[in-house]
């Protein structure tokens, strides 16, 4: 799966509750795809599915041999 990790946007006027923004989007192999900077902004990216379908392929759990857990 591709994980999107949402940081809640900084509001200076208030001064009370900072973050460090950095919104980040993931690749099923845990790469950094896109990363916000420290000011508000929106970040997008265009997912390769296919990614998940190879990934998922590597799991031994998915392709069990069905003799041995009977």
């Amino acid at each position: 799966m591709f994980l999107a990790a949402c940081s809640p946007a900084r509001d200076e006027a208030e001064g009370v509750y900072h973050t460090c923004a950095e919104s980040s989007i993931f690749s099923p192999t845990g790469q950094l795809i896109t990363k916000a900077k420290i000011k508000s902004e929106v970040v997008s990216a265009t997912l390769n599915l296919a990614e998940i379908a190879k990934e998922n392929a590597c799991i031994p759990l998915l392709d069990r041999d069905e003799t041995f857990y009977s």
